[in-house]
């Protein structure tokens, strides 16, 4: 084929290729780091830095599992934690500086997001407003969401891995949440490597700075099980949380569950007050019950208000089987039956005695003849003051 010279006249009777101009980038791409060893010569000497947490013994800068069946509340817990930290608002930890939260939303559209947000907004007085910058929620019920698939067997990375990437360092996030693994992990969760080079992948999403995802994935089919979907993920992330109406290794013993009640327990066997935290759902959010004791003042009057709760709910349903309580020592001590009838809804025997003598002080609470023994004497003991 003979070349057709470009200043050629447009009259010629030829045709002219349309040639694509060569793009020269300003500068080359930086080399993607095959090693970080560690400089021996360069730390001697110097105190390497505290081990830094984003929630005290909770979060820190690491991969984070949340895991629980579906419908138990974990979109709602980490939209409103998401919020939480992006306002430097306290959560069931004090205050934080605030950071910048990104939300991969893959199972609720926008207007459910909202409302959601809404309620939340409203629960911590903050306007929506507030959120611009700091909170971005990408309501992406309907789109493409796959992170990794597999080819022929193997996993391999899809395209949207590179649009997770940019939109994560454009906005400068501290925090990504992905919502949940369903829709964003395609290969084998029982193929521990598959779950592992998933989660190096989503740390690897930024390189020069502090970052912390957090996955929220459903356990098993198992009765009970803790795991999300495979035992792998357990190893694969830092800290691993589970939400469910009771801790994980305690046997439901009622057959009147409270709807309303949640906790929320870190991945142990056995467990400390400091190792969960108690939820109860109030206008469409999750509020805690306690608080850490870095918060001591907060988390005192959380707990002073539910041993008081437990009182004037418990001392009318002991009346009327005939369990009659007072406020002196013995068998009959109110905190001592509370406690021994498993009515005590974790409240201490000494928060219930605080409680009651406060209960004493400010009248809520009666001495006086509450019922009569076999002898048809009278009983003296507690009741509940009756409202004028």
């Amino acid at each position: 084929m003979t070349d057709i010279a470009d200043d050629a006249p447009p009259d010629a009777g030829v045709i002219v290729p349309i040639r694509k101009p060569i793009v020269i980038p300003e500068s080359a791409p930086e080399p993607v780091p095959r090693h970080n060893y560690l400089q021996w010569s360069a730390l001697d000497g110097i105190e390497p830095p505290p081990f830094d947490w984003l929630l005290n013994h909770w979060l820190s800068w690491h991969p984070t599992l949340l895991a629980g069946r579906g419908g138990i509340g974990k979109s709602l817990l980490i939209q409103q934690l998401g919020t939480q930290l992006a306002c430097g608002l306290p959560t069931w930890c004090p205050a934080v500086s605030p950071v910048r939260v990104l939300y991969w939303a893959c199972e609720d559209d926008h207007d459910q997001l909202w409302r959601r947000q809404a309620k939340i907004c409203a629960h911590l007085n903050i306007g929506l407003a507030a959120l611009d910058g700091w909170f971005r929620v990408d309501a992406r019920h309907g789109f493409e969401n796959t992170l990794l698939s597999t080819e022929f067997g193997r996993p391999m990375w899809t395209g949207q891995i590179e649009l997770l990437r940019e939109q994560v360092n454009d906005l400068k996030t501290d925090i990504l949440i992905l919502d949940n693994l369903g829709h964003i992990f395609g290969a084998n969760e029982n193929v521990r490597h598959d779950v592992t080079l998933f989660v190096n992948g989503i740390v690897g999403l930024v390189q020069d700075r502090p970052f912390c995802p957090i996955l929220l994935g459903h356990p098993s089919k198992a009765p009970d099980s803790q795991y999300s979907g495979s035992t792998a993920w357990e190893n694969a992330v830092r800290m691993r949380w589970y939400l469910n109406d009771k801790l994980p290794d305690q046997k439901d013993t009622s057959d009147d569950a409270d709807p309303d009640y949640r906790v929320l327990a870190k991945r142990k066997s056995n467990y400390t007050r400091l190792d969960y935290v108690q939820f109860r759902f109030g206008d469409g959010v999750l509020v805690p019950e306690q608080l850490e004791d870095s918060a001591p003042g907060l988390m005192q009057n959380l707990r002073k208000r539910k041993a008081r709760n437990v009182i004037l709910s418990a001392l009318p349903k002991l009346a009327e089987v005939e369990i009659f309580c007072n406020d002196s020592t013995g068998r009959n001590y109110l905190p001592t039956v509370l406690l021994d009838h498993k009515m005590a809804d974790g409240c201490t025997k000494t928060e219930l005695a605080d409680a009651m003598r406060a209960m004493i002080l400010a009248k809520e609470l009666t001495r006086d003849v509450v019922g009569k023994n076999a002898a048809r004497k009278p009983i003296n003991g507690l009741k509940v003051a009756v409202s004028p």
